[in-house]
């Protein structure tokens, strides 16, 4: 039981600041924007290639590994998917979000800092190819049925809608991140090492940075309005 303490409380720590400075007026809405972009942009990529390029490919892509959380996840993404369009309460939230939070653990923003305080050494394999999963299966499935139901009720579910949806995936820094740090990886490409530190800098930062920005947008929340807000959050 204090062992579980010791690994959770500091991130509960982490994110109770981040709420306690936004609250006060410490932090600005504008400033923890601001946080959060950083570790979508910077810290999380960087971490993610921190964690894949130094591994080699089969040591990335353990085929059975890979499977089993893939078909979890799906499975998951299905059952939310089930409920949502089958419970009246949760008609105003799109089916896809409900199966995104239901089937994506939220890796890179819990699940790591969690990795960090629990292990020695972070085993990094499994944590890669966890990434690949949600970044390269489950993320896009939401976006394309997000996107597509937008265009559906819109009526345009053509070449209109998917050009934009394609690039927004492919553009994403964290597949950007994914593809770069397995093709260093494929190439056995050297990566210096003035990059490399500064890498390491900013994976380290992610974590802390990601925690706050949790604890401040949950600033002004309810239980009642998080279906709203986080459609709002995905539409950005």
């Amino acid at each position: 039981m204090l062992s579980l303490f010791a690994i959770t409380a500091p991130i509960f720590l982490l994110i109770i600041l981040g709420y306690l400075a936004l609250k006060s007026g410490l932090i600005s809405t504008e400033a923890n924007i601001g946080f959060g972009r950083f570790v979508l942009y910077f810290g999380m990529p960087a971490m993610v290639f921190q964690g894949i390029s130094p591994l080699h490919m089969s040591e990335i892509l353990n085929p059975g590994y890979v499977a089993a959380y893939a078909i979890g996840s799906l499975l998951a993404f299905a059952f939310g998917w089930l409920i949502s369009r089958s419970n009246a309460v949760n008609k105003g939230l799109p089916p896809a979000l409900v199966g995104m939070g239901m089937s994506c653990s939220n890796s890179a923003y819990i699940g790591y800092p969690v990795m960090l305080l629990t292990f020695a050494t972070p085993p990094a394999t499994g944590f890669a190819m966890v990434l690949l999963v949600e970044n390269l299966l489950m993320i896009p499935l939401t976006l394309v049925l997000l996107e597509y139901g937008a265009g559906r009720g819109s009526g345009n579910t053509g070449l209109a809608l998917w050009r934009p949806l394609v690039r927004r995936v492919l553009g994403s820094p964290m597949i950007l991140a994914v593809f770069s740090s397995m093709a260093v990886s494929l190439f056995d490409i050297a990566v210096p090492a003035v990059l490399d530190q500064s890498l390491a800098m900013l994976a380290q930062a992610a974590p802390p940075v990601a925690l706050f920005v949790i604890g401040g947008s949950l600033v002004g929340a309810s239980l009642r309005g998080m279906g709203g807000a986080g459609i709002r959050h995905c539409d950005r």
